[in-house]
C-alpha cells in the first residue's frame, strides 16, 4: 500500500479517521480506535466517500 500524505483528517473521541489519495487513483482511509487498538482500512473511488466514511466512522458510537 502507497499512500500519499493526509488528505484530512477527523477525530472525535477515541476515534480517528485519516485520508489518504493512494498511488492506485483511490482514496484510502486508515481508522484507529484507541480504547480497543482497532485500526482498520477501507478504499473509495473518490474523495467525497472516504470524507463521508471517515466522519461517519468517527462519529459512530457503537462497540467494534
Amino acid at each position: 500500500m502507497n499512500l500519499s500524505p493526509i488528505l484530512s483528517e477527523y477525530q472525535h473521541g477515541t476515534r480517528n479517521a485519516r485520508i489518504y489519495k493512494m498511488a492506485n487513483g483511490q482514496y484510502g482511509v486508515n481508522t484507529f480506535e484507541a480504547d480497543t487498538d482497532y485500526n482498520g482500512f477501507e478504499a473509495f473511488d473518490n474523495e467525497d466517500d472516504a470524507e463521508c466514511f471517515a466522519e461517519t466512522w468517527v462519529m459512530s458510537h457503537e462497540p467494534i
